[in-house]
């Protein structure tokens, strides 16, 4: 857990800490109130952040915009058919093969995945260069 102490060797400020094996317990009594200091100490867990939902969806809307790498490369492990392939395709149908041609990802070839561009394609996400965090958020919430 985490927890704020106000550090200030002013002699308005008390500060006591206690230590037990790896706990540690602070406890600050200002007798005077610095307005650019917290007030109170307060401790954050994992539970009371995972009932933070809008800073969860802040973080996640803050990646999809910002993300901590722009592209990820991976090499492809088998032959992958994209578009149309032999199998599916009427050979009748020669209109709809240019329209949707045959694509091979041969074995081994290195793909790169554009991440930055992904999330901001509108095909998938409307406003895509907004920062709207509500997007993250179920109905219910």
């Amino acid at each position: 857990s985490l927890s704020y102490q106000n550090n200030n060797n002013n002699s308005n400020n008390s500060a006591n800490t206690n230590s037990v094996g790896d706990t540690s317990t602070t406890t600050t009594t200002p007798c005077h109130h610095d307005s650019t200091k917290p007030r109170a100490i307060n401790t954050i867990t994992k539970a009371t952040v995972s009932k933070l939902i809008y800073l969860d969806a802040i973080i996640k809307e803050s990646m999809r915009l910002f993300p901590v790498a722009p592209f990820v490369v991976r090499k492809i492990q088998r032959d992958i058919h994209c578009g149309n392939s032999s199998s599916s395709s009427s050979k009748n149908d020669d209109d709809d093969d240019n329209k949707n041609p045959s694509v091979v990802l041969p074995k081994d070839t290195l793909a790169c995945i554009w991440i930055y561009s992904l999330h901001r394609n509108p095909d998938i996400w409307p406003n895509p260069n907004r920062f709207d965090p509500e997007r993250w958020l179920d109905n219910n919430n």
